[in-house]
């Protein structure tokens, strides 16, 4: 796997993406580069957001999100291909993920693993974004990660841990305001619960 935290946007020639369901993608970082298989390679990706929460929050609140998750399939995989993408990028549900969290959803889970697979096994590389927004279910969003995050990332792990043609995007849009002081709060957290800002927050360097 890759961890992100920020975009590449060095000038490279683009490596197509096999579309040999057991091709083994190497996805790393060379310089300010990313590379594929040790080639020079630039992410085209188109942005899915019918995965961001699960069916029934969709359908009653985000409808074009939800159609987006009941047309994902073959042929929007091919129409993705046909556009020139050779990432796809899973907005996923925070609260959705999480067991301890009452809006967990295990079918939500399964579907959203089975999906980011099958994008895998057509070629893609996946890019996984995690989300704690209204529009991904949670409630109270938090503006930097959390416990939750990380359990989420744990089990996301799991999955997909062994597989250098998924990437992990930790934490989507941080709410905070760019200062020293938020800076410290996103790199080292705040286990003290001490911040009124971002409490409880967890440190994206340690």
């Amino acid at each position: 796997i890759i961890v992100i935290t920020s975009s590449c946007g060095a000038a490279v020639s683009a490596t197509p993406i096999s579309t040999d369901p057991a091709s083994h993608q190497i996805v790393s970082v060379s310089g300010n580069s990313m590379t594929l298989d040790g080639t020079p390679w630039l992410s085209y990706g188109v942005t899915l957001r019918g995965f961001v929460a699960p069916s029934a929050f969709l359908r009653s609140h985000f409808p074009a999100a939800y159609a987006g998750q009941r047309n994902y399939g073959v042929p929007e995989l091919n129409a993705a291909r046909a556009f020139g993408a050779n990432t796809l990028r899973f907005q996923v549900s925070q609260p959705s993920l999480d067991p301890r969290s009452p809006r967990y959803d295990q079918n939500y889970v399964e579907k959203l693993v089975a999906a980011m697979k099958q994008a895998r096994q057509s070629g893609f590389v996946v890019m996984i974004m995690m989300q704690d927004e209204p529009f991904s279910g949670e409630s109270h969003p938090h503006p930097l990660a959390t416990e939750e995050t990380v359990r989420d990332w744990d089990y996301l792990n799991t999955q997909f841990g062994n597989d250098r043609g998924v990437l992990f995007e930790l934490y989507n849009e941080p709410e905070i305001r760019a200062n020293a002081t938020n800076w410290q709060l996103w790199a080292n957290g705040d286990e003290r619960h001490s911040s009124t800002m971002a409490p409880g927050a967890v440190g994206m360097q340690t």
